[in-house]
């Protein structure tokens, strides 16, 4: 999943996204686009 600049999600912590009881999605890693892998 990529977000958008502008998405609503942006600033929010996984946990306040709760993308599992929107989506049900898992989150199993995560990584920011400025930072190396």
């Amino acid at each position: 999943m990529e977000l958008a600049p502008a998405s609503p999600l942006v600033g929010q912590t996984i946990a306040q996204a709760a993308l599992r009881e929107r989506y049900g999605v898992t989150i199993l890693a995560c990584r920011a686009a400025n930072h190396p892998a």
